[in-house]
């Protein structure tokens, strides 16, 4: 994980932008690191990706990215949780209600 750096996904999602085929259907899905991973997976692919699913995973704070977001997200978190307080989850909620009244 301490070893990607958003220069080298930002790589791997310009590859991937690549190979996708324009009708296809994209849905990301991760956990815990990866959860983070593919909201921005859906984020920088926004036109292709059709939904989102994040288990756990680093909410997006800055809204500028957030409104890029083309895809449904499912985000699913606990309740109980030092990493990712339900704060954290409280915000990143009312930041996607933001952008979809935008």
């Amino acid at each position: 994980m301490q070893s990607v750096t958003n220069e080298r996904a930002s790589a791997i999602f310009a590859g991937a932008d690549e190979l996708i085929d324009p009708e296809a259907n994209v849905f990301t899905i991760g956990w815990c690191f990866g959860g983070g991973w593919s909201l921005q997976t859906a984020i920088e692919l926004s036109n292709k990706v059709a939904g989102c699913v994040m288990f756990y995973g680093i909410p997006e704070t800055d809204l500028t990215r957030l409104s890029n977001l083309k895809a449904d997200v499912l985000g699913i978190f606990a309740a109980k949780e030092n990493g990712i307080s339900p704060e954290v989850v409280s915000i990143f909620q009312e930041n996607m209600e933001s952008i979809l009244l935008t």
